[in-house]
């Protein structure tokens, strides 16, 4: 396996997953940048190593993945976060996807108005085959914001193209998930700039 990162930090970059969510390999080789065959040593090294637990996906894909234990998700996301690089291994993810479709890569924006949201041209998400089990569909929202890109989630949501997509494949809970991701976005920039304010 060819790969510049440690197996530390291929480890430290399953924060972004979620608790007890099952993640195909075709997603963990996007996020490592690894083609499919490294991937799969990979995570049979964690698997091996009792680091991840490798499962088969529905018995349509029969796809190989991984789940980890919470306990296990805590750490990576604790490593990920004293390092400060949670936001980094979430851009990176999303950097895969963009990357297989020839779009720009993601640049972190910490300005969300509503003329910067307005003005903003989001990559095409909607325009992605559905495959990996709908992943990237189901969860891109939390990884822009967990990026940084909330200014990009929020040109989203003002395109019937990816509303209309979203809400067919997540519901219309799916798209009030969104709404609320953004409004907890604008929560904490608006906090950050009272706190600057007040110093």
């Amino acid at each position: 396996m060819k790969t510049d990162r440690s197996i530390s930090d291929l480890y430290t970059s399953l924060c972004v997953l979620e608790h007890q969510a099952w993640v195909p390999v075709s997603v963990l080789r996007r996020l490592w940048e690894l083609d499919e065959d490294a991937a799969m040593e990979v995570v049979r090294l964690f698997s091996d190593m009792s680091l991840a637990t490798l499962r088969l996906g529905s018995e349509s894909s029969r796809e190989a993945g991984i789940v980890l234990h919470d306990l296990q998700l805590d750490f990576c996301q604790q490593q990920a976060e004293e390092k400060n690089k949670t936001s980094l291994w979430h851009a990176r993810l999303l950097n895969g996807y963009a990357m297989a479709s020839n779009e720009p890569r993601a640049e972190e924006s910490n300005a969300i108005t509503a003329d910067a949201v307005v003005s903003f041209e989001p990559r095409p998400w909607w325009s992605l085959a559905v495959s990996e089990g709908g992943y990237i569909h189901a969860n891109l929202s939390r990884h822009l914001t967990c990026a940084g890109l909330g200014i990009e989630l929020g040109a989203l949501l003002l395109d019937g193209r990816w509303t209309q997509l979203r809400g067919k494949f997540g519901g219309i809970l799916a798209l009030k998930t969104d709404f609320e991701l953004i409004e907890k976005c604008l929560l904490r920039m608006e906090n950050s700039e009272e706190r600057e304010s007040n110093c």
